[in-house]
């Protein structure tokens, strides 16, 4: 750490991202140890698709995986989305917490590096929200993430999408609801163009929903593979 950077910890001292308190930062901390301890990140055995956790060891997938065709291919999340993960998540989404977003994307990179660089990523698309929703909220928190990963892993962020349909809040909805709700609701951006596998992210991967629908247009028109990363999962079945 350079005096600029211990000047500006000084300062504006890192926050966790999780519960919000001041910790003291270095390249090993970024999350403070009462919330590593009651959140900790995923362990193995994962689902080989969705990346949830799983019980059986013999099990390559989860029943959800098992049970739903996915457009994307594969995909990597840092938590289960329970609380105090949940409660970070939400201020960094609702709250104007973009700070959070560097360390959320430093952890990110630190657990999944390795499958980053063997999948070939070369694009990094942020799931968009709707003009109207971004106007409101201010900003858009996948794509305030995408560009703090982007910085770990030196790889372009694209706008590879448009949200042409303002949809209803998808956790309001139920399973279906959610499927019904986010169907035909992006489209692509014809003016970026990529050659190469691209890496979808949001905040959270609830029912997958979403990241299937933003994966199944960007195959439409491009002959790619398509992953994801998130900060957080649902527990699913």
């Amino acid at each position: 750490m350079d005096k600029l950077d211990r000047l500006i910890d000084i300062i504006y001292p890192p926050r966790c991202p999780i519960c919000g308190c001041i910790i003291s930062w270095n390249k090993d901390k970024r999350i403070c140890m009462e919330c590593l301890e009651q959140s900790p990140i995923i362990e193995g055995p994962r689902c080989k698709k969705c990346s949830k956790p799983i019980l059986q060891k013999e099990s390559n997938y989860c029943f959800d995986c098992s049970n739903t065709t996915h457009y994307y291919d594969k995909g990597w999340a840092l938590w289960l989305y329970e609380e105090p993960v949940k409660k970070g998540i939400q201020q960094f989404k609702y709250n104007h917490k973009k700070e959070y977003a560097t360390l959320y994307a430093i952890e990110l990179v630190k657990q999944f590096k390795e499958e980053l660089q063997s999948h070939n990523i070369n694009t990094i698309v942020p799931v968009p929200l709707h003009k109207k929703r971004q106007k409101q909220r201010g900003y858009n928190q996948a794509e305030v993430l995408a560009k703090a990963i982007s910085k770990e892993i030196n790889r372009p962020v694209e706008a590879l999408l448009r949200r042409s349909i303002n949809t209803l809040p998808q956790n309001k909805l139920s399973d279906q609801g959610r499927i019904h709700n986010i169907k035909n609701a992006f489209e692509i951006n014809n003016r970026v163009q990529i050659n190469n596998n691209v890496l979808l992210v949001d905040d959270v991967y609830t029912t997958g929903s979403t990241i299937n629908e933003c994966a199944k247009i960007i195959k439409i028109y491009h002959n790619v593979k398509v992953y994801y990363l998130s900060l957080a999962i649902g527990k699913g079945i």
